[in-house]
């Protein structure tokens, strides 16, 4: 599980996805209440559309308190000849401060193509910085 610390203050909270390589993926990122299984909101799409994939978390800030988001990532060779060739997941959680977004966290998975479909999947917990 990747935990976030961020500062309720902020101008906002986001969530961002990027793709890199020839590769077909599709994203599911669930925001799930504190200690519940009820679904706050889920941020869905895929590669097909060239702008990158970024998502406000609700306000205010300080609801996101210890909700978790699940991610699940499903990508695979766009045809044959893209099998072996290099690719990556990005994920990033931003914060916006007076205007300016800052990174507080970045993970992902990268590699090489693979013929079947893989997926990657992830958990993420926000928590206010004290």
């Amino acid at each position: 599980m990747q935990t976030v610390l961020f500062s309720p203050d902020a101008d906002n909270l986001k969530f961002d996805i990027r793709f890199t390589g020839l590769i077909g993926a599709s994203y599911r990122a669930t925001l799930f209440e504190k200690n519940s299984n009820t679904i706050v909101t889920e941020f869905t799409g895929n590669n097909n559309d060239p702008t990158n994939d970024t998502f406000p978390l609700p306000v205010p800030l300080n609801s996101n308190d210890e909700r978790v988001i699940e991610l699940w990532v499903l990508y695979s060779a766009l045809d044959d000849a893209d099998i072996g060739s290099n690719f990556s997941v990005e994920v990033n959680i931003l914060q916006t401060v007076g205007g300016v977004d800052t990174t507080l966290l970045t993970f992902g998975t990268n590699g090489k193509i693979l013929a079947n479909n893989p997926a990657f999947h992830e958990f993420i917990l926000f928590k206010i910085n004290p």
